[in-house]
């Protein structure tokens, strides 16, 4: 290359890095690497020397969230700690409040939804100490190194772990795929007006579109575990194109380039919804669950409850192009083919091959199809 050819391509890029930052109106990205989307790219941004990120909402839902979750964990619950369940769930321990958080879009059928969580709630408070039998609640005994025993209903299903499940789908799938990154948003004209002219909420230092991708992320960030391989080869590399995703849609964001920005869009709905589906293929009949039920069924009963509790997630899954992959009927039914007639007893049924209806590999072959794994 010659002197004069380098020196343009020099100023090429120079010009480009400058405009990068210059772009958002005041707004800085705050990474070197912007030209490199393989590589992890950290999620700052900066608009007058402070942060434009703010997640402070998401972080107040957890505490309430994670109370409710070690009470139903500790099993033996009392109308005393029933009542102390529902008001963690109703009222939080802020001025954020679960039950206002519960699938929020408008893509779900809410009520229903909200009902199902009292339900688990009710199961969770109607399970005795007494070991549990095909039929009978109870105790179902405690893995070993776990901290906990696991507390199941009449079909083997244990109420706290379908928790933890349902709401990874009913809060963070819903609030990140099918409420906050949608096209509705991002394509009102009102909105990229107030953005491209940096029209901010009062006392806030981002303008409503970047707060919307800003809280997509922050509520990622919980289920990111998720995403990561874990020794699932069908995740690897999918935590990165998230995360990576994220980032440089919200540099899109901040340059006007929405389409762009929707390319990045559909990459995290398409990534993340499959990340979801081969967890429930996984949690349902991967290695570790199949060893344990095969050898000794009860100790697959917590694997087995979380898998249901992730059919129950699909229903907040979407395509790239927006459509949802499952309906809330759909999962429901995947649900009812698992717990059917003595649940997760039956063993017989639920080991047999995938052309029997309602076992484990029937159940799990369907979701791959769904979702083309």
């Amino acid at each position: 290359m010659n002197k004069m050819k380098y020196n343009l391509l020099l100023y090429g890029l120079l010009g480009f890095a400058f405009w990068a930052c210059q772009k958002g109106e005041g707004e800085t990205v705050e990474t070197a690497n912007i030209l490199r989307p393989q590589a992890d790219i950290p999620y700052t941004f900066s608009r007058n020397g402070q942060s434009s990120v703010d997640e402070h909402t998401v972080t107040l839902l957890r505490e309430p969230l994670d109370i409710i979750e070690r009470r139903l964990l500790s099993g033996a619950i009392s109308d005393f700690t029933y009542t102390e369940i529902l008001r963690y769930y109703t009222e939080g321990t802020s001025y954020v409040k679960p039950i206002d958080e519960i699938a929020s879009s408008s893509l779900v059928p809410t009520d229903r939804i909200k009902e199902d969580i009292i339900n688990l709630f009710l199961s969770a408070k109607n399970i005795p100490l007494r070991e549990a039998h095909p039929g009978i609640s109870g105790d179902a005994g405690r893995r070993v190194g776990d901290a906990e025993r696991v507390y199941v209903d009449e079909k083997g299903i244990a109420p706290a772990q379908v928790f933890m499940r349902v709401i990874d789908g009913a809060i963070y799938l819903d609030k990140i795929l099918l409420l906050h990154l949608d096209e509705r948003y991002f394509s009102d004209t009102t909105l990229r007006r107030n953005h491209q002219n940096v029209i901010l909420p009062p006392g806030e230092n981002y303008t409503e579109l970047e707060h919307h991708w800003d809280l997509a992320y922050g509520y990622f960030l919980h289920l990111q575990s998720l995403t990561q391989s874990d020794g699932v080869a069908a995740l690897a590399g999918v935590e990165r194109k998230i995360r990576n995703a994220f980032v440089q849609g919200r540099i899109e964001l901040g340059r006007y380039r929405y389409e762009a920005l929707y390319t990045q869009m559909r990459i995290i709905r398409e990534e993340l919804s499959k990340a979801i589906a081969i967890r429930a293929i996984n949690t349902l009949t991967g290695v570790i669950t199949l060893t344990n039920y095969t050898e000794a069924p009860k100790q697959a009963f917590k694997y087995l409850s979380q898998g249901y509790g992730f059919l129950y997630a699909l229903q907040f899954t979407r395509r790239a192009d927006g459509t949802l992959y499952f309906t809330y009927d759909e999962v429901r039914a995947l649900q009812n083919q698992l717990i059917a007639g003595i649940g997760l007893w039956d063993v017989t049924r639920l080991l047999a091959p995938t052309v029997q209806e309602g076992s484990l590999k029937n159940i799990t072959q369907q979701i791959a199809e769904r979702y083309q794994l």
